[in-house]
C-alpha cells in the first residue's frame, strides 16, 4: 500500500540584506527546497544533527500529515 503525506519543516534561512535582492522569487519561484539559501541550511541542519545523533527535521519543527490513502486504513 502507498499512502501520500505532506512533510512540512520551518527552515531559518539566512539571506543577503540586499535591498534589491527578490527574496520572493529567489525562495519561492526560482529554486526547490533543496536547493539555494533553503537547500543551504537544510543540509547544514542535517550535518549539525548526524553529528549528535539526532532527528534533524524534528530540530525544524517537522510535521506528518497524511494527504492520500487515510481511507485505505480503515
Amino acid at each position: 500500500m502507498k499512502i501520500l503525506v505532506k512533510c512540512t519543516l520551518i527552515v531559518p534561512v539566512e539571506v543577503p540584506a540586499d535591498p534589491d535582492y527578490n527574496l520572493h522569487f529567489d525562495i519561492e519561484d526560482n529554486h526547490c527546497p533543496g536547493t539555494g539559501f533553503v537547500g543551504a541550511a537544510i543540509e547544514k541542519m542535517m550535518d549539525k544533527c548526524r553529528e549528535k545523533s539526532v532527528c534533524w527535521a524534528c530540530n525544524f519543527q517537522g510535521k506528518n500529515e497524511i494527504v492520500n490513502g487515510l481511507d485505505l486504513l480503515k
